[in-house]
């Protein structure tokens, strides 16, 4: 996802085979810290107790103030920075299974989930069977958890006295706290991408509406795919993925729907030649008006026409 030309990486993290907690921590860090171009072989999660601190993860900065959630997949190239003066934040290093959501199955995946959890409501007092989905988490390379930050600020207290007690059964205390931490995360996540989502239905509504009354209104004036999607400031693609889906049919095709309306229209109650109604209804050649056509009517205009003149003469 990119936002404000910064891209925002996400992930899928599945619970499903455990979370191992192999380090938890936090620091506090003076103006001028760094520590710079590490590859770790496990994922760290960071969440920033006060202060500023830059995460560079393969090059790409994200600047994060109170509250806020960094997770660093392992392998890749990471340095951080005290921003502005000294900050804290919490961390901790685990291993479980995780995948990258990818741009094109981003809101598919995630309304999936939700969608499930809606459904889960209805069974308040009685708990509803595990399942698949029930093990996923989602969070990404840099989160605004300000909702819960106490909370997760409370659970990495409750998290280092365990790891400084190590009274029995410390480990797997730890890796609870450390799962409670992520689901929170994972909360904020999916609260803000259910807005996000929620806007973009909106302007794709609005892209639709506004395609719709542009062809309308325009349709004999020689406009193309490329010219429409010029006009709304979207790819070609993104427009006719957008309008098909609400639609049924691509730009061009309702297009050439409303075209082959008018020009029937106009045969119907005109004696102009076929050539000229072509090129009123925004056909730039009769071959292809001739062709379009007969794909829409399953006849020429030529043979349309004389189908009424023999209604007519009857």
């Amino acid at each position: 996802m990119k936002q404000a030309g910064v891209i925002f990486t996400e992930y899928q993290l599945s619970l499903e085979k455990g979370l191992e907690v192999n380090l938890i921590g936090h620091s506090v860090c003076n103006r001028g810290w760094s520590i710079c171009n590490r590859h770790l072989p496990d994922m760290e999660f960071i969440v920033v107790y006060s202060g500023q601190l830059l995460c560079e993860i393969d090059h790409i900065p994200y600047l994060l103030k109170e509250g806020d959630g960094c997770l660093i997949p392992p392998g890749v190239l990471i340095s951080q920075y005290s921003h502005n003066g000294p900050c804290r934040f919490f961390y901790t290093h685990i291993e479980t299974g995780f995948d990258v959501i990818e741009e094109d199955k981003r809101n598919e995946l995630i309304s999936k989930y939700i969608n499930a959890q809606e459904e889960n409501q209805e069974q308040f007092f009685i708990l509803p069977p595990r399942e698949e989905k029930d093990n996923w988490l989602f969070l990404g390379s840099h989160m605004d958890m300000i909702e819960y930050k106490d909370e997760i600020f409370t659970l990495f207290e409750k998290a280092l006295l365990e790891r400084n007690q190590q009274a029995p059964g410390y480990l797997y205390m730890l890796s609870l706290y450390v799962q409670q931490i992520l689901s929170l995360a994972s909360r904020c996540f999916l609260k803000k991408a259910q807005t996000q989502a929620k806007q973009v239905e909106r302007e794709q509504k609005k892209l639709v509406q506004d395609t719709l009354s542009y062809i309308n209104a325009h349709y004999a004036e020689g406009i193309n795919i490329r010219l429409l999607s010029a006009d709304f400031f979207v790819s070609q693609q993104y427009l006719t993925r957008v309008f098909k889906a609400a639609m049924g049919i691509s730009p061009i095709k309702y297009m050439n729907k409303i075209r082959i309306e008018q020009a029937k229209k106009l045969i119907r109650t005109t004696n102009e030649n076929l050539s000229s109604i072509a090129f009123e209804v925004g056909f730039d050649n009769i071959y292809y008006f001739s062709r379009t056509f007969k794909q829409y009517e399953g006849i020429s205009p030529l043979h349309y026409r004389n189908w009424l003149n023999s209604k007519s003469n009857q």
